[in-house]
């Protein structure tokens, strides 16, 4: 992959030598082995290279300047230009100086040596693809100072393992880990209202996906090719899953969709190997022919929608329909206990949507506390299948 990037490299230099880098900006003074252009406000510079030569070689950018003098003028240092340091095969860390609020577009693309990041403290903006096919990186940390977060920002980081989204953004980019095959886990942050198109395509390795209670959107082929992925809950705001959000995940085997829901879109879950699916909504979400690509899960629905869900026309295509049947083995250990009261909490919260409603009142909220505590306070475990607990044996009710 390294040599795939430097052949690139040398190509691109060869056929336009004089465009083959950052050529947007002028260049208007370098110090220190750095290249600056003097910003529109006269007191600030963007760092920029022009030719191959200026950024062949650049070691570990670890010393750039707050401030800068130039004929006697000092000015401050605030921006990373377009493709500053792109293509740079050479640079493994990078620790931006206080003063730098933005990284434009391709600023350290294909940097393909780059582990180590630190973005400090007062980053706002990070441009399109900023860190694309930095197939070396493993972790990047994004601070709270950050109001824009580009396009394909981490698009075939092959190594990433590790994410940790701003906390302040409206929603997930576009394209944003596409082809991030070593990711593993991600948890989008309380706050966000959506996910983007193809922002987790084929993220071969994620294993669990943690949505916020304000999400209300799924963008088109958001999750589409995690083939590791085994279950996923819809949070409650969402009201439509749009095409192939989930196509192609061919481990996926359990999907919890909320009472909002009302559409499931085109090829959402084909390829898909669904073993169970719980959904609260009274009113079956409306299918398109192409939903699904097999019948063979077992539905969960309310149980005075059981009747419905069969009468309609795709969602009988479903040969097992079934009630939500809740029980207060919340964790499903065979014993209940106050680490059930702590799954029910994640419930009322907003944080799961999962079989919660243990009074059947088609709400989770506090008499679902209520009639978990009277079930640790009387002992009333649940009944149905054997389990081992102690030196004897106790018998419990699994979930669906």
């Amino acid at each position: 992959m390294k040599n795939y990037y430097l052949l690139l490299m040398m190509i691109v230099a060869a056929l336009t030598p004089a465009t083959a880098h950052a050529d947007y900006a002028t260049v208007d003074f370098t110090v220190d082995g750095y290249s600056y252009h003097i910003n529109d406000d006269g007191q600030t510079v963007t760092v920029t290279y022009k030719t191959l030569a200026d950024y062949l070689y650049i070691p570990n950018i670890d010393n750039l300047p707050e401030q800068v003098m130039y004929k006697g003028k000092v000015y401050t240092v605030t921006t990373i230009g377009d493709a500053a340091f792109a293509v740079a095969p050479y640079i493994t860390n990078l620790k931006l100086p206080a003063t730098v609020t933005r990284l434009e577009k391709d600023a350290f693309a294909c940097g393909i040596s780059l582990t180590e990041v630190d973005l400090g403290s007062s980053i706002e903006y990070i441009g399109p693809s900023a860190f694309e096919a930095c197939t070396s990186l493993k972790s990047i940390t994004f601070p709270a100072s950050i109001k824009y977060l580009g396009y394909r920002a981490l698009e075939n980081c092959h190594a990433l393992e590790v994410i940790n989204l701003p906390a302040n953004l409206d929603a997930v980019p576009a394209d944003l880990c596409t082809w991030c095959k070593s990711l593993k886990s991600i948890t989008v942050p309380e706050g966000y209202r959506g996910i983007n198109f193809h922002a987790f395509w084929h993220c071969t390795s994620l294993v669990e996906v943690n949505l916020p209670s304000t999400l209300e959107f799924i963008d088109g082929a958001a999750f589409s090719e995690c083939t590791s992925l085994k279950s996923i809950v819809i949070p409650s705001n969402v009201k439509s899953i749009a095409s192939s959000a989930f196509c192609g995940c061919t481990n996926l085997e359990s999907i919890t969709l909320p009472a909002t829901c009302e559409i499931v879109g085109y090829e959402t879950f084909v390829g898909t190997n669904l073993k169970q699916i719980i959904c609260y909504s009274p009113v079956p979400p409306a299918l398109d022919e192409r939903s699904f690509s097999n019948y063979d899960a077992t539905v969960y629905v309310p149980a005075n929608a059981v009747d419905t869900y069969r009468a309609d026309e795709l969602w009988s295509r479903f040969d097992d329909i079934r009630a939500i049947v809740a029980t207060p083995d919340l964790s499903g250990d065979g014993i209940v206990n106050v680490q059930d009261i702590s799954i029910l909490y994640d419930y009322v919260v907003g944080n799961s949507t999962a079989l919660g409603d243990l009074n059947g009142d088609g709400f989770i909220n506090s008499g679902d506390i209520s009639t978990l505590y009277d079930a640790i306070l009387n002992d009333k475990q649940p009944s149905g299948m054997t389990e081992k607990r102690g030196t004897g044996n106790r018998t419990i009710n699994t979930r669906p």
